[in-house]
């Protein structure tokens, strides 16, 4: 209906994202409410910039210049975010850049791990965790 069949794809469910990722240009995750997006880390690992609504815990994943947080059930912020990371290529390059290093510093798998000693020390202070 609106001549979008060339520049717009609707997949399906598929179980290999992370080979289509790096296709995509920008990824959009218009939740109502969620979570930590395991989508949108792998989003950003695979250097999309992120337009993800503020739910959960995008507002903490989401840093400065890596995306766009907008609120939820307004289409129109959608749009208007989608806008402007199409009509600005080397905004929408850096914030793909920054998601992928945002990624690799403060969710890689030691780092993860760290974090949740950490809450574990937190909730129970006998316990003693020895760093590997």
């Amino acid at each position: 209906r609106f001549n979008l069949q060339d520049s717009v794809y609707l997949i399906g469910e598929r179980s290999d994202i992370m080979r289509i990722l790096p296709a995509a240009d920008i990824y959009v995750s218009s939740s109502h409410w969620e979570g930590m997006s395991v989508a949108v880390l792998e989003a950003m690992a695979a250097g999309l910039p992120v337009i993800a609504t503020h739910v959960g815990d995008a507002q903490w994943v989401l840093a400065e210049q890596t995306g766009i947080l907008i609120e939820p059930r307004i289409p129109q912020e959608i749009s208007h975010a989608i806008m402007k990371l199409l009509d600005n290529k080397p905004l929408r390059l850096q914030y793909g850049q920054m998601a992928r290093k945002r990624i690799e510093t403060e969710y890689n798998l030691d780092r993860w791990c760290d974090r949740m000693l950490e809450l574990y020390a937190k909730a129970n202070p006998k316990i003693r965790f020895a760093h590997a």
